[in-house]
């Protein structure tokens, strides 16, 4: 990922951290995707998508991307 290569060459100390919870939300992915759309609900899988994708980029950007951002303004002393 084009975000971990990143924090790789910036060195951010929560890198560990970050690929975990992208793993994570690979892993939710790929369990979507494997849901056999016919014999399942739209209403119920659309609220699953939104409790388990949605959420998790809301969550993801506003902590775990908005301390990477501060780690690399304080590493460029923006």
């Amino acid at each position: 990922m084009l975000e971990e290569t990143f924090m790789v060459e910036n060195k951010y100390p929560k890198l560990a951290e970050q690929q975990t919870q992208h793993a994570y939300f690979l892993k939710t992915v790929k369990e979507l995707q494997e849901m056999d759309m016919k014999d399942t609900d739209a209403h119920p899988l659309s609220i699953t998508v939104y409790r388990k994708l949605i959420l998790w980029f809301i969550q993801h950007i506003k902590k775990s991307d908005q301390e990477l951002v501060s780690y690399i303004r304080a590493q460029q002393h923006y």
